[in-house]
């Protein structure tokens, strides 16, 4: 097998109970070596504010009642924001952007002088809409921008500084605050931004995997709350010894098609994705047995494969469904219908023929660009790739397979309740500042006892297809991102902006009490 890797970056992450152990003496001595402060009044300065911060503690003397208050909500003394300001690779001039550390005076100053027009819902015009981004022109969401918005366009191939009216940053990198400084290169009072530092671990497949591994933990003895394993296949994070003698052992005892064995982190469009048949089993045993013993020092996952999927029409297929965190201080989450991904040749449990289990549409467009279509005969094939929540629901009706309302009652209440779950298992990764959000792409699988299972989430989803009608549908996600976000942005009613979206409720933070889970957890599962 053919094992090409991207070098990457694993962010520094600490626990809750670590930081009020480590952070002070963690960021004095980076201090120390990368001699960040040039005279004695600077560093007297920073070493009193660490040790405030190391410290004060709640005042809340009160057992925390949920996961969620046991967060520190001050994004400032988090080890995820410490990490940001110094092991973050910030430059003078970065993607040819001037990083000034003048800039949200800039800002303020803009702000001070400029009114901005507000509709009826006490949005803003569309003329006081200043979206920076990266997307590239041609993409929807540029052009959605171009309609709704004024999009200033990162023009990456000469120099620049960025404008101090934007008030949106919606970018394709969902590591782009790590080039630029938050609150001093951007994101100032006044500014909203697409991405949570941290998320980057939800993309991860072998961290997902670890964080649900540990999220058993915190359910055990109330399995009934939460099944991990019954939510996500059983997966096997191949970097860690143990688990990775697990996952060898069970090949050689001769559970091979049982597993799939997965690139973990910066995959995309069905790479490095295969069924542990017998020639992949005996190869991989040869691999992590004498080429590089257990653990691997590489990023690999192994994960069940789901052997019963229920079909359509004798095809496999998935559905990509969208979960939009609003805001992390307070957190409120949504969740919005995607469409049903549908594979192009029938399913055969023996095959490893890509265009037989997956159903990414790169995968689709490599084998019908294989094969003698016309134009039409080729927009014709994936058009009948995609079909919607109410058609599914039709079909499945009438083959009186389920009850009515069996998607809003019992599917999408099983898809809330695990985002729910992935969000609160990794609320210590994700940095909890009151200006950013994130909008993903999750993808789900059904077996043929209808259970839902969590396959893998993806950061900066592609939003457009080739169909027109679906592009419209795409549209109007973009602009709802919009105006809930400048409706917190300008303090809109949040609720009646919501309403006349197609995002449904997971978890409301400005509310108290079971009210903020929506149905989702009940007392005894908190």
């Amino acid at each position: 097998m053919t094992r090409n890797h991207k070098k990457y970056h694993k962010p520094f992450l600490m626990t809750k109970q670590q930081i009020k152990k480590l952070i002070f003496f963690r960021i004095l001595l980076n201090c120390i070596i990368n001699m960040k402060f040039k005279n004695i009044v600077t560093f007297c300065f920073i070493l009193n504010c660490l040790l405030l911060q190391y410290f004060t503690k709640n005042q809340d003397s009160g057992k925390p009642s949920t996961l969620e208050d046991t967060i520190n909500t001050s994004y400032k003394s988090s080890s995820s924001w410490f990490n940001l300001q110094f092991n973050s690779s910030y430059q003078e001039i970065s993607e040819n952007i001037v990083n000034e550390n003048n800039y949200c005076r800039k800002v303020k100053n803009y702000q001070s002088i400029q009114d901005i027009s507000l509709n009826k819902q006490k949005l803003p015009t569309e003329d006081h809409r200043y979206i920076f981004s990266d997307y590239p022109d041609h993409s929807l969401v540029h052009q959605t921008f171009s309609v709704i918005a004024r999009p200033i366009l990162h023009q990456k191939s000469s120099k620049t500084t960025l404008d101090p009216k934007i008030n949106l940053f919606f970018q394709v990198n969902p590591l782009w605050h790590e080039l630029h400084k938050m609150e001093t290169h951007f994101l100032c009072e006044g500014q909203r931004y697409n991405h949570i530092p941290g998320s980057i671990n939800l993309n991860f497949k072998d961290e997902i995997a670890n964080s649900f591994r540990k999220y058993k933990e915190y359910y055990k003895g109330r399995e009934k709350c939460f099944e991990p394993w019954k939510a996500t296949p059983y997966t096997l994070d191949l970097s860690a010894k143990e688990q990775c003698l697990e996952f060898v052992e069970s090949i050689k005892n001769g559970k091979r098609n049982e597993w799939m064995y997965k690139k973990a982190r910066y995959s995309h469009n069905g790479d490095s994705v295969a069924i542990v048949s017998d020639a992949v089993a005996n190869e991989l045993i040869n691999y992590y047995e004498k080429e590089s013993p257990c653990p691997d020092n590489e990023k690999f996952i192994a994960q069940k494969y789901i052997s019963n999927p229920l079909l359509l029409n004798g095809r496999k297929f998935d559905f990509r469904v969208f979960m939009f965190i609003i805001s992390m201080d307070p957190l409120m989450i949504l969740y919005r219908d995607g469409t049903l991904r549908i594979t192009l040749e029938k399913y055969r449990k023996d095959s490893t023929n890509f265009e037989n289990y997956l159903t990414n549409s790169h995968i689709a467009d490599l084998y019908l660009s294989s094969v003698n279509l016309t134009e039409n005969e080729y927009e014709e094939k994936m058009k009948d790739r995609n079909i919607n929540f109410s058609k599914f629901e039709e079909i499945m009706k009438n083959e009186r397979k389920v009850p009515d309302n069996w998607i809003n009652d019992s599917f999408r209440y099983s898809i809330k309740r695990t985002m729910l779950h992935m969000v609160r298992m990794n609320l210590d990764k994700l940095l909890s500042h009151p200006r950013v959000f994130e909008f993903f792409g999750l993808d789900f699988m059904l077996d043929d006892d209808l259970n839902a299972w969590f396959i893998e989430l993806n950061l900066s989803p592609q939003i457009g297809t080739t169909s027109k009608e679906k592009n419209k549908i795409y549209m109007k996600i973009i602009q709802d991102i919009l105006d809930i976000e400048y409706a917190i942005l300008y303090k809109a009613d949040l609720d009646e902006v919501i309403n006349k979206t197609a995002f449904q409720w997971v978890y409301d933070g400005r509310k108290t009490g079971l009210d903020r889970y929506h149905g989702l957890l009940t007392e005894e599962c908190l």
